[in-house]
């Protein structure tokens, strides 16, 4: 067992005893660990990203906020023509990014079923979660007015979540058999998806998916990070990686909740939930590609 499976584990009983003490956690609360939790780690996991490009990819300043700032104001409009479209290539893009999180470590030789194999990974702890807490999901669509295509039929979640976990478990028997797994791998892979599934029946949706992003997702990744500024800087240490996250780090909480007040008091016409997936998914899309380079180095 790593240090994050404890960790996430350590938290999962912490929860564990809350509910069993309280009976109820209410949403409010749910949402207020949930989003201190996003803001104070998960954004900050991405706020590295044009300090990694420009070591890794020897990037200019230019060429690189134009193409990230771009992405992301495309991204945006492509949202307001295209919601449907964009709702699913975030979910796929958040798929194939907690995959290729999760296994950037293992030498695939340059197999392409790598990148359907980091899709159907992602897209299977997704779904997961979706799946042992459909009700509650409803229940949030209905209470904040997410447009209709947020109102999935639990048959094709059933479906996906199916279908999904059984590839997922081919491609842990095809990676042994092509010794891109050890047993000792695949046995963790298992144990780690057997983690989440518990957690996710366990808990309420808010709760399941914060600890998988925030312990299982965010974390690694800055531990990745911070060895590969430790390669180009031996003095460097966790106060100057924190330092180096803070400019980023606080720019984007604070635009964040800005935008949170706007639509709270209507100045924009968008629920407060739905603008939080539409931020989280305009960032993804370029961290997504600046974090896959980053791995494949």
């Amino acid at each position: 067992m790593n240090i994050y499976l404890f960790i996430y584990l350590i938290f999962s009983l912490i929860f564990a005893n809350l509910f069993q003490l309280y009976s109820y956690l209410s949403v409010e609360f749910q949402l207020v660990c949930s989003s201190i939790s996003i803001l104070f780690i998960g954004l900050p996991h991405g706020t590295l990203d044009h300090k990694i490009s420009f070591k890794n990819d020897s990037i200019n300043t230019f060429k690189f906020y134009s193409y990230y700032l771009g992405s992301i104001f495309f991204y945006l409009v492509l949202w307001y023509i295209l919601p449907v479209f964009c709702f699913i290539f975030f979910i796929l893009n958040s798929s194939f990014h907690f995959g290729e999180t999760q296994f950037n470590k293992i030498n695939f030789n340059n197999n392409k079923h790598k990148f359907v194999f980091y899709v159907f990974w992602g897209l299977s702890i997704i779904i997961s979660q979706v799946y042992y807490n459909y009700n509650e999901l409803i229940t949030y669509i209905k209470l904040y007015n997410y447009p209709e295509y947020f109102f999935l039929n639990l048959k094709f979640i059933e479906y996906v979540f199916i279908s999904s976990n059984i590839i997922v478990f081919l491609y842990f028997y095809y990676n042994l058999k092509q010794r891109f797994f050890t047993l000792e791998i695949l046995f963790s892979e298992i144990f780690f998806l057997l983690l989440v599934h518990i957690t996710s029946y366990i808990f309420p949706l808010i709760i399941c998916f914060t600890l998988f992003f925030i312990i299982l997702h965010s974390l690694p990744s800055m531990e990745s990070q911070y060895i590969f500024f430790k390669k180009y800087d031996s003095s460097f240490n966790y106060n100057k990686f924190i330092l180096l996250m803070l400019p980023y780090s606080i720019i984007s909480c604070f635009s964040s909740v800005i935008l949170i007040l706007l639509s709270y008091y209507y100045y924009l016409p968008i629920s407060i939930p739905l603008l939080a997936i539409i931020i989280i998914s305009v960032i993804t899309l370029p961290h997504s590609i600046v974090m896959y380079l980053f791995n494949s180095k």
